[in-house]
């Protein structure tokens, strides 16, 4: 843990100071308060003694108590799509409460960012909005007018309105990130917390029962996937999926904690100790996993240190090969290639490819121009290939097959924002515009799309979006203690 550094804020307004409880951050065992509250949260949510709100419950307590302490009970409720304590309802209904109170306690009104930031994002902000308001209006005049039906489990408004809420939350949880002393060291918390958490119920659960540690409604989202999820794969253990429902999902959710855990660094000079920790995580959360989406990740954005700092390619790459070769030599060539799925990944077997094939030859241009709605993709898919799928999982036909040219648009000038912020910034910025950029056009490319999506994962991203957002306005170092 390196010396703390004096508090300088982003941008020249700040969220008004918590009072009460916050006094404690003047005294030596804050932290450990802070370390309590949120372990806590976490326990509660695996356990669900009571009710299936339980996590949300204690976290909204904690909230209250000790306000300083709200965006990273946030976070951490974020990290559970679904568990015995904190169902998938809540997953939602959790950061929508947790998230209005940031709003809230922001002054109620436009989050910082999108009022003060850079012109280029918050033109990139108000072209989002702008794509859900006409995704929603559009969903309902194709079902009006008889175009494409959409699910009536989806319904575009709710869908519509929660995309909207996680883009403005995101954006307000970077403003009391960036306005945090202690940023760096809180969302290291959560971030070991929720980690090694989730490591510990997948390990339950192969012992236990996949019916472990979820809600009721969980457990038989989870026996649908069962084949594909819990049954041993040539690294001799199935795919962890953590605290989520799928095991992308889970390793998502940590990468995207890791990126926030650079924004808050800032400018600073990237050390070789957190590039390593960075890559183990990485490589262990695709072991984990087994996605090929974020093993490709993890690699690209571990190689893509270098070109922040030289001296760190070659440490990096000894440290990629000689992983690589334990591997190799502890598994084998066709063992790996079997556990990620590379031979069937894109084969004419997977769903991905078969979703893909019918909407190539079944879409008529005026679907890529105009969109076909919000909630379209489960209908079109159970009608056609006979599985319904609530996304393509490839943002090249997710994004204008759902928000037409529009959505293209949007996703354009998402290029050309990173791309600039890319070459402006240094140090650990220059690394999130890097991670964000892959993500979004790299992983992405055989993945949901999450930035713009209903799920707090998008709220993750666009408060890593919003700290690029700010990027040299009134700041010459980063906050806190790291």
């Amino acid at each position: 843990m390196s010396a703390a550094i004096p508090s300088e804020v982003a941008t020249a307004s700040q969220p008004p100071r918590a009072s009460g409880f916050d006094l404690l951050d003047r005294i030596p065992w804050a932290a450990i308060l802070d370390f309590l509250m949120l372990a806590t949260t976490v326990a509660v949510a695996d356990a669900g003694l009571a009710t299936e709100a339980d996590g949300v419950i204690v976290a909204l307590v904690f909230a209250l108590l000790r306000p300083r302490l709200m965006p990273y009970l946030l976070l951490v409720i974020a990290g559970f799509q679904d568990a015995k304590g904190l169902s998938g309802i809540f997953w939602y209904g959790g950061t929508l409460a947790l998230g209005g109170m940031t709003l809230l306690s922001n002054g109620a009104r436009l989050p910082q960012a999108m009022r003060e930031g850079r012109r280029d994002f918050r033109d990139l902000a108000v072209i989002a909005l702008l794509v859900i308001v006409y995704a929603i209006t559009s969903s309902y005049v194709q079902r009006w007018f008889g175009i494409h039906e959409q699910a009536t489990n989806r319904e575009p408004i709710v869908i519509g309105l929660l995309e909207i809420a996680m883009l403005l939350i995101g954006v307000a949880l970077w403003e009391r990130l960036s306005a945090d002393p202690r940023a760096g060291s809180r969302i290291g918390m959560v971030l070991w917390l929720t980690l090694l958490n989730g490591l510990a119920v997948s390990i339950a659960r192969m012992y236990l029962g996949t019916d472990q540690f979820v809600s009721a409604a969980g457990a038989e989202g989870m026996q649908e996937g069962g084949e594909q999820l819990f049954e041993d794969t040539p690294l001799g253990f199935p795919r962890l999926t953590g605290t989520y429902l799928t095991p992308i999902g889970f390793a998502m959710y940590i990468g995207y904690l890791l990126v926030l855990w650079q924004a808050v660094k800032r400018e600073q000079r990237v050390r070789w100790t957190f590039v390593l920790l960075y890559i183990v995580i990485g490589v262990g959360m695709a072991l984990a996993s087994l996605s090929k989406d974020m093993a490709i990740f993890f690699v690209l954005t571990g190689l893509a240190f270098g070109s922040i700092r030289r001296s760190l390619v070659i440490p990096v790459l000894l440290v990629l090969v000689a992983l690589a070769v334990a591997g190799l030599s502890v598994v084998g060539l066709d063992g790996i290639s079997e556990a990620f799925r590379f031979e069937t990944g894109t084969s004419e077997e997977s769903y991905r490819a078969i979703a893909w094939l019918a909407i190539v030859q079944s879409f008529h241009w005026t679907d890529w121009v105009f969109g076909t709605g919000i909630a379209y993709w489960p209908v079109f898919l159970e009608r056609t290939v006979g599985f319904s799928l609530s996304d393509p999982h490839t943002w090249v036909l997710s994004i204008p097959g759902t928000y037409g040219l529009l959505g293209l648009a949007f996703y354009a000038l998402l290029g050309l924002f990173l791309l600039d912020a890319a070459r402006q910034v240094t140090g650990y910025l220059r690394s999130v515009a890097i991670c964000l950029g892959c993500m979004f056009f790299v992983v992405d490319a055989s993945s949901i799309p999450y930035v713009i999506g209903n799920t707090p994962l998008t709220m993750m991203l666009w408060a890593a979006l919003s700290a690029l957002g700010v990027r040299g306005l009134g700041q010459t170092r980063s906050v806190g203690r790291r």
